[in-house]
């Protein structure tokens, strides 16, 4: 007997990404500026720089971390390297080096005044310009903990879910798929030690349930941080501010109903906490407007 092959319906994607800390943004940025969603480009939710701060922590990193040395942070934007001496079980650290960043200098240097009570070694003119040099590398890259948070930005402005509720793995809807495509090559060509892992997600009764499920928690979310910052708020909000959480819960209502479509199941309770928050906010807006 000839087994017949059924048609597999697919209704998304599942993704998930691990990312390495050498992302050129200049490079996303000029990507996301030819990827179109609707009538906008995604550069809104291109990566930012590093900071100094965070460029020179890198640098320090890589020139001493590993070799029996730690980079300890210190106040005013500072940092210290610190050497580990071990004999048997104990371990000591003595500083090695101090190194001081200021908002408007262009480089860090290791002769902080602060220290001058403190015996220091003072970095070789070789160290010193290599470390800067590295500085300013980084400051063109993004971490890979600022690119995460932009990439949950982008499965958000696709209408994808977080299917695990700690992260990790999202659901993307079928008909934003292509774009998320796109941007997962300008992150992978950005930079190295960038990867995706996807499959297709096929339409039964499983998949159904697990994508609505994911799509309740994170409605509830929303509208209960919403709530918290209008309806139980402390002090009024702004017309700005309203106008903003009003755009976000127009949003939610419209993404509530592409789900409804799709999966052909109605979620009432959902729908209907978000009409009693949409009027909540359109009083709300008028009341401030009326009040300027």
């Amino acid at each position: 007997m000839s087994e017949q092959t059924k048609e597999i319906v697919a209704k998304g994607k599942h993704v998930s990404w691990s990312l390495g800390d050498q992302t050129n943004v200049d490079q996303v940025r000029a990507g996301f500026a030819q990827i179109t969603l609707g009538s906008k480009t995604l550069i809104k939710l291109a990566p930012d720089y590093n900071t100094p701060k965070a460029s020179l922590k890198a640098a320090l990193d890589k020139h001493f971390k590993g070799r029996d040395f730690l980079v300890r942070p210190l106040k005013d934007r500072r940092y210290a390297v610190v050497r580990e001496d071990s004999t048997g079980d104990d371990v000591t650290a003595s500083l090695e080096h101090g190194t001081l960043f200021e908002v408007g200098l262009e480089t860090p240097h290791s002769r902080d005044p602060d220290f001058v009570e403190i015996e220091l070694n003072a970095l070789s003119p070789e160290l010193e310009e290599s470390i800067c040099k590295e500085m300013k590398r980084q400051m063109k890259l993004c971490s890979r903990y600022m690119l995460s948070k932009k990439l949950v930005g982008v499965i958000d402005a696709l209408h994808g879910l977080c299917v695990t509720g700690n992260g990790g793995m999202y659901s993307i809807p079928d008909r934003t798929v292509p774009v998320w495509d796109q941007v997962k090559k300008v992150i992978m060509d950005a930079g190295t030690g960038n990867q995706f892992a996807g499959y297709r997600v096929v339409f039964d009764d499983e998949s159904c349930e697990s994508t609505l499920n994911a799509l309740t928690r994170s409605m509830e979310k929303e509208i209960e941080k919403i709530e918290g910052l209008v309806v139980n708020a402390e002090t009024d909000l702004g017309k700005r501010a309203l106008d903003t959480q009003l755009k976000r819960v127009k949003t939610l209502k419209g993404r509530t109903m592409w789900y409804e479509k799709m999966y052909n199941k109605k979620l009432k309770d959902i729908t209907e906490s978000l009409k009693i928050l949409d009027g909540t906010l359109v009083l709300a807006v008028g009341n401030a407007a009326s009040a300027d």
